[in-house]
């Protein structure tokens, strides 16, 4: 059973749980984003540490039935930290195509450090 297969098995709620489980999973999708790398070279140029998604909300999934694949929309938050105890909490959202193979990748991209102005990538990275 492929991926897409075991999600369609499941109840709309344990779907939600299993990918929100999928997306922390994958976090160096996520924490490797260019937005939020962008963002974070422009704020903290000398990071002592990036942190890991605290926290992930995801929408309801959609099945595309084009591409083959769940789509969801979702937010995460983590904590920014620099080299002179400069620490802040940065949030981002976008789009995740979970493929048949479980392969996570992201479109629609956004990050925002506290007290930033957001920045938006539209390409698919």
């Amino acid at each position: 059973m492929n991926y897409i297969e075991h999600l369609k098995s499941l109840s709309p709620q344990q779907r939600k749980i299993e990918l929100k489980q999928k997306l922390l999973d994958s976090q160096s999708v996520i924490l490797e984003d260019s937005s939020r790398l962008k963002l974070l070279s422009e704020d903290f140029p000398n990071p002592d540490a990036w942190g890991e998604i605290d926290e992930i909300e995801l929408d309801e999934p959609v099945f595309d039935e084009k591409e083959e694949e769940f789509v969801v929309t979702f937010g995460w938050q983590s904590i920014a930290s620099g080299d002179e105890n400069d620490e802040r909490i940065m949030y981002g959202g976008a789009r995740a195509h979970v493929n048949a193979e479980g392969t996570v990748s992201l479109s629609e991209t956004s990050a925002e450090l506290e007290g930033s102005a957001p920045k938006r990538e539209d390409s698919d990275d």
